[in-house]
Order: structure tokens, then C-alpha cells, then sequence
């Protein structure tokens, strides 16, 4: 016999079980449409080297250049990849935007497309991931 407490408990579980399969559908289904508007493919390429990039790990706190532009880099919510933060839902971008097609981005000197300055962020050497992603983005004009 299934008393009232049971049935209750139950059905409270389902309903959770439920609700977060929903939204973890509903988060992956965003990050797939921003993926294929951004023109991000799954396919992984060789990663080009940029020996400045702003590293938000701090692995390396010795070095002042990266100190400063992750504290410039966390004012402006920057993201080192937009894809896997709108997944986890820590940044929701208009769709497309990409540190690589913003105002502000100025592509390194060596023709590499990985990795360039960021005007905001004014640390000389600091640089920023083409894929990543800030709350000041501007479109390109």
C-alpha cells in the first residue's frame, strides 16, 4: 500500500529528474545553435601557438604580464572559450560573437587567426583567443 508521504516523495523526485533534463537539454540545444552561427566546427585543429595568452588558470603567477591582463580580463567577464561557457550557462552572448570578429580584436602581426590584441584589455603582450568572448563586444563594422 502506498501511504501519502511515499507517493508525494515520489512524484518530487520524478518532477527534479524531469525539470533538470529539460534544462540540460535546453542549455546543450543553445550552445549547438550558437556553435553553428559562430561557424565554431567540432572538428579539433591544431592549436597555433600564441606565447601570450592571457591564461585565467594563474598556473603560472610569476609572470606580471598575465597578472594583470586575467585582473583587466575578469572585469570584463572575458571568457578563454564562448562555446563552453554558454554550455555551462557563465556567458550568454549574442549569437556570433566572438573576440575574433569584435571592434576591438586586432589580429596578431604573424598572420596567426588564433590569437590577437585586445584594445580594452591595455597590457602590452597580453593576448586573447579569436574564440573567446567579453561583455564589451562590439560587432565589426
Amino acid at each position: 500500500m502506498v501511504n501519502r508521504r511515499s507517493f508525494l516523495q515520489k512524484s518530487f523526485k520524478t518532477s527534479v529528474v524531469a525539470f533538470s533534463a529539460v534544462a540540460w537539454g535546453s542549455l546543450a540545444t543553445a550552445a549547438n545553435k550558437y556553435s553553428k552561427v559562430a561557424g565554431l566546427s567540432k572538428k579539433k585543429k591544431k592549436a597555433a601557438t600564441c606565447p601570450h595568452l592571457i591564461d585565467l588558470s594563474m598556473k603560472n603567477k610569476g609572470n606580471e604580464t598575465n597578472n594583470k591582463a586575467v585582473a583587466f580580463a575578469k572585469n570584463l567577464g572575458y571568457v578563454e572559450n564562448v562555446t563552453k561557457a554558454v554550455k555551462t550557462g557563465k556567458a550568454h552572448p549574442k549569437a556570433g560573437a566572438l573576440c575574433g570578429n569584435c571592434m576591438f580584436f586586432i589580429p596578431s602581426a604573424a598572420g596567426n587567426k588564433t590569437c590577437g590584441k585586445c584594445k580594452i584589455i591595455a597590457v602590452p603582450g597580453a593576448q586573447v583567443s579569436y574564440h573567446a568572448w567579453c561583455k564589451s563586444w562590439v560587432k565589426k563594422a
